[in-house]
């Protein structure tokens, strides 16, 4: 969370639970070089994941950086200090992400939304210059342009020129965005709760055989008993398990 968040404000938390899909991914990996492994030498063994592992994992070059020059990476906002504009900008109706990494997407970039001012200033001719002060100098002089148009324009304007962007969406958005649908982000199911509803879909797909999600999740115990008698234990253990409420 220290490096989440905006400069000079309080830590903020990942909206999405980013320790369960990460402990879960590294799960399967683990399930995988382990079945590698039974395979090669024989025997199983015990596989330890944790959601604090995970997350300790996912924080890039943070500890390099302090263990070599003593560096503390925190909070940034949405910019990045090593190149400029790789930043968020407001718009007429929202919110515009864009990447510039290289002089050539920089001068492209003006170009794209013609700003020929920004382009011939000398003081953003180099990224070393974009990113000098780049909070107090270029930022607000793009964003001042991008809220002139909407989220789409920008986007559109930019991709035409190879400018990596993209609008922000809200979830209403993005589910109906025609990429989502076109590549099967979402897919429909038939719930008892709640009747027909989207969840997102299974993030992978594979060439021979088709994964997907085709029914709800199973109620609360309703599964129980099938699992009891999968271990081993009897009719009457079972019942006994149920009157007694231990399951």
């Amino acid at each position: 969370m220290d490096m989440t968040g905006v400069i000079g404000q309080e830590p903020i938390k990942s909206e999405p639970s980013v320790g369960e899909h990460y402990a879960s991914g590294n799960l399967a990996a683990g399930i995988m070089l382990a079945l590698i492994n039974r395979e090669r030498h024989g025997g199983g063994q015990k596989l330890d994941v944790s959601l604090v592992d995970s997350l300790f994992n996912c924080i890039e070059a943070a500890p390099a950086a302090y263990s070599t020059v003593g560096e503390i990476h925190t909070r940034k906002g949405n910019f990045d200090p090593s190149c400029a504009p790789y930043d968020t900008f407001k718009t007429k109706d929202g919110f515009i992400a864009i990447g510039i990494a290289t002089d050539a997407q920089w001068f492209k970039f003006c170009d794209a939304l013609e700003l020929k001012h920004l382009k011939e200033d000398s003081r953003f001719q180099t990224n070393e210059g974009r990113v000098d002060d780049y909070l107090n100098k270029l930022r607000p002089l793009v964003e001042k342009e991008t809220m002139v148009y909407t989220k789409s324009e920008i986007e559109e304007k930019c991709r035409v020129e190879g400018i990596p962007c993209s609008a922000v969406f809200d979830i209403s958005e993005i589910m109906s965005h025609p990429n989502t649908k076109a590549n099967h982000f979402m897919c429909e199911l038939e719930s008892k709760q709640f009747g027909q509803m989207c969840v997102p879909n299974l993030p992978f797909e594979l060439s021979r055989s088709t994964a997907e999600i085709s029914c709800d999740g199973p109620e609360l115990g309703a599964n129980t008993e099938e699992v009891l008698d999968g271990l081993g234990y009897t009719a009457d253990a079972i019942k006994e398990f149920v009157e007694n409420q231990h399951c």
